[in-house]
């Protein structure tokens, strides 16, 4: 008889045949396959005894058995291999972490040495995104199809010994089938489980192994209920040929429409992407009418400086996308664009061209499409040099517009024109040059002079009264100026103040041709500081402010520890000149907006924080006779425990009655949301139209949110006084590592 020999195997030692122990068993435990005979590869053992017994050729390590092989490790209690059979066993406590950080653990494992065949009893893995397999017991045969009874996979946090704890979700099957060729995972029998309950069942289930990251088949169901399109159900069909683009399409049935196609292609190439989505219906008769839309997408890099893209929609009738919440559901227009950008240092250009599509209603006649425009193009170019000390700043617009209608609108008794049928362009081209100088005690100066040149060409249809008949039309304007400021700063102990009085004196001739020549571009024009100190308060170019204008304002900022405050007023006087605000040009642009006199309104903004969570934000714009708000907003938020809120209120004092629109605005709106304990979520908001005295919106959703899953409810209105307009509720159930289950009924 053979002496058994027992050694101390404290040190690390390079074995042959031995080095199939850990191998055999990572690919048992859903690891890659190692080759058959690590030669050239060291495995390090660790135990607290190597046993071998001569006579029966076993080799084994018994106690606190630790072995490394290449990005493995694995422990046991005991590792024995039975050379006679080829058989490799750990007992007690084996775990196994790969080189990407998953664990496996088991009771027992039972596998050849040559990687074809293997058992595990009591398996359980910990994936490194934190999803969870369990398994009674793994079989692994021909090298590559491993076999796991009685399992369940779970992207929630799983315990072991805690079967009495089951997790919130998981997918429960007889029989899981791991096909590592295929790179698939088969579910028999399959079944998916609430809090242990189980909820719905397959008989028959597929998925991508975790290394494949897009892969063709079905995707979840997806649920709608209409008032006018009936019960909806869609499943769609993810077909993946290669891993650049992919193509999804959506059979939908709904009950009183009938069948809606969609499809979407993506294709990714290297400098870029684009997207074609369709969809298609022949809405149950009589009579049988087809409706539907394509859209396509792109974003391509020309290269490190220039990119372009697209966006274009083309529908059947204006109201598709909307009806099915499809293809482009934007509101109220459904935009088209092509551009074209580059930014090269300090040079800038962009180029744009509309295309919008009304889908308001088609009876009234503010929504005819003729009185659309279509813009192609509008180009943006600035260059930035430095120059005399300071910096030359040149702009360049270039629009071209085309409308089939005049689009009129009426205050009281007036008619104006937001645009005119005809053809449209514009070439404007500005130069604005300024040096800011540091002074004695920390004043500064910033000296500027601009000039601007204008040409249009026009083709208009029907010109109202007052607009040019001719074809070409040009302006030349400018002037110069200069800004004065003195910031005083103030420390006193933890809190730090700045005072800064500013002044600006800006002169020029008046502005010419106001109301000879269309306005496409300057029609929104609003009051407040942040626009005190601009040359052209104008929101466009169609429109230039002129005439000699001085401006004052005060700012103050302070810090007081973690907490802000900051605070501002200004106001600006017509010192001689035409006042350009003063006259409404084709549109009105400027009427009532606190510029129409000498002096300005007053505007004033504060804000303040706490650093915790809390602050408050106001801002408004004053009669400087009377000092009655005219415009304002006050907005308000706070973070208290578990409770956050935010309120802001709108008010304006004068609205011109455009077309039946009231004569004043004041809107609250207001959210607040509620933290009930570590996973749900309570949220509202609720919108108030002071004028009318109703509810014009709200909604509220409840939320549930941990490691696994969201669970979400939403109701929302959109309300007319004593009419509600639109009403919605959406459940949404995402599932991480599985996806989205959403339902929607309007």
């Amino acid at each position: 008889m053979k002496p058994t020999t027992i050694l101390r195997w404290p040190w690390g030692l390079g074995l042959g045949r031995a080095g199939l122990i850990l191998a055999a068993l990572c690919m048992v435990g859903l690891v890659s396959a190692l080759p058959a005979r690590a030669t050239t590869n060291q495995l390090i053992l660790e135990s607290d005894q190597l046993v071998y017994d001569y006579d029966s050729d076993i080799i084994s390590a018994v106690g606190n058995v630790v072995v490394r092989y290449r990005v493995y490790v694995m422990t046991a209690d005991r590792l024995t291999y039975y050379q006679a059979t080829g058989r490799l066993v750990a007992v007690g406590n084996v775990t196994i972490i790969d080189g990407a950080g998953s664990v496996f653990r088991a009771a027992q494992a039972d596998v050849t040495d040559d990687f074809r065949e293997g058992f595990i009893e009591q398996l359980y893995v910990v994936t490194v995104d934190r999803t969870f397999f369990t398994a009674e017991s793994s079989r692994r045969s021909d090298g590559r199809v491993t076999e796991f009874y009685n399992a369940t996979y779970t992207a929630c946090e799983v315990r072991l010994n805690h079967e009495e704890r089951p997790p919130l979700w998981q997918v429960g099957s007889a029989k899981i089938i791991h096909d590592e060729e295929e790179e698939v995972i088969y579910f028999e029998r399959a079944r998916l489980e609430f809090l242990g309950v189980p909820v719905a069942f397959v008989p028959y289930l597929s998925t991508p192994d975790p290394s494949v990251t897009r892969a063709t088949g079905f995707l979840f169901p997806e649920v709608n209920v209409s008032t006018t399109l009936g019960f909806g159900v869609g499943v769609p069909f993810f077909w993946a040929p290669a891993p650049n683009y992919d193509l999804t399409l959506t059979p939908t049935y709904f009950t009183k429409a009938g069948l809606l196609a969609e499809a979407e292609w993506r294709h990714r190439l290297g400098s870029g992407i684009y997207t074609i989505i369709a969809a298609g219906i022949y809405e149950k008769g009589p009579p049988r009418t087809f409706r539907g839309a394509v859209r396509t997408t792109g974003d391509f890099d020309i290269n490190r400086f220039w990119q372009f893209g697209w966006d274009g929609t083309l529908q059947s009738d204006r109201s598709f996308s909307r009806d099915y919440s499809t293809v482009n559901t934007s509101a109220p227009f459904v935009a088209s664009q092509i551009n074209l950008t580059g930014i090269i240092e300090r040079t800038y250009f962009d180029a744009h061209a509309y295309y919008f599509q009304n889908v308001g209603d088609p009876g009234d006649p503010r929504n005819d499409q003729a009185r659309q425009a279509t813009v192609h193009p509008v180009v943006d170019f600035e260059r930035i040099v430095s120059i005399l000390g300071g910096e030359l700043r040149y702009n360049a617009n270039i629009i071209s517009i085309s409308r089939g209608e005049n689009d009129p609108f009426t205050v009281g008794a007036d008619t104006y024109y937001y645009g005119l049928a005809g053809s449209y362009n514009r070439i404007s081209q500005q130069l604005i040059w300024q040096r800011r100088m540091i002074g004695p005690m920390g004043q500064v100066f910033t000296p500027f002079a601009f000039a601007r040149a204008d040409l249009y060409v026009l083709d208009l249809d029907a010109p109202p009264p007052g607009v040019t008949t001719d074809s070409f039309v040009s302006r030349l304007t400018g002037g110069g100026g200069f800004e004065w400021s003195w910031p005083f700063l103030i420390q006193s102990g933890q809190s730090r103040h700045i005072i800064e009085p500013v002044v600006q004196l800006v002169a020029r001739p008046s502005e010419t041709m106001i109301g000879a020549v269309p306005n496409e571009d300057a029609q929104s024009i609003i009051f407040d500081p942040t626009n005190l100190l601009v040359l052209n308060r104008f929101s466009g170019n169609d429109r230039i402010e002129g005439g000699t204008r001085l401006t004052v304002l005060l700012r103050y900022n302070g810090q007081f520890g973690h907490g802000y405050f900051e605070a501002i007023i200004g106001q600006s006087f017509q010192l001689a000149g035409l006042n350009s605000f003063a006259i409404a040009g084709v549109n009105n642009p400027a009427v009532g907006t606190g510029l129409e006199t000498a002096s300005s309104h007053i505007v004033a903004a504060l804000s303040a924080t706490d650093g915790k969570g809390r602050s408050i934000s106001a801002s408004g714009r004053f009669d400087p006779a009377t000092f009655e708000l005219q415009r304002g907003i006050l907005s308000a938020s706070g973070v208290f425990g578990p409770f956050s809120t935010s309120t802001s209120i709108a008010y304006e004092r004068s609205i011109f009655d455009i077309e039946g629109m009231p004569d004043s605005a004041f809107l609250i709106t207001s959210n607040a949301a509620l933290q009930l304990g570590d996973f749900w979520n309570l949220a509202g908001t609720v919108d108030y139209d002071a004028v009318v005295g109703a509810v014009v919106g709200d909604s509220v959703t409840l939320r549930y949110e941990c490691d696994c899953m969201a669970l979400s409810i939403t109701y929302s209105e959109k309300r007319a006084p004593g009419l509600v307009l639109d009403r919605s509720v959406m459940f949404g159930l995402q599932l991480r590592t599985l996806g989205d289950f959403d339902i929607t009924q309007r």
